[in-house]
């Protein structure tokens, strides 16, 4: 008999992803209180395109996720 349990992926430490944009953004160029606001939103774009796409291309890929992240501020 097989039993399915569906699995939950965890990704920790996001906040890194979000630095990693907002600096891209002030190396473009981009004024701190754009890309402050900005970074999150490219974070979760880029997290989805390169890490949750491959992962969701895994023979049992997780049912769901969820980013956790510092409760220490995080920009400027």
């Amino acid at each position: 008999m097989l039993i399915l349990v569906p699995m939950i992926a965890i990704f920790t430490k996001f906040e890194w992803r979000i630095t990693d944009e907002f600096g891209k953004l002030c190396r473009e160029g981009v004024k701190k209180v754009v890309a402050h606001k900005k970074a999150p939103m490219l974070a979760e774009e880029t997290f989805k395109v390169k890490i949750l796409n491959r992962i969701n291309e895994l023979p049992h890929p997780p049912a769901g996720y969820v980013c956790l992240q510092s409760k220490l501020p995080q920009l400027g």
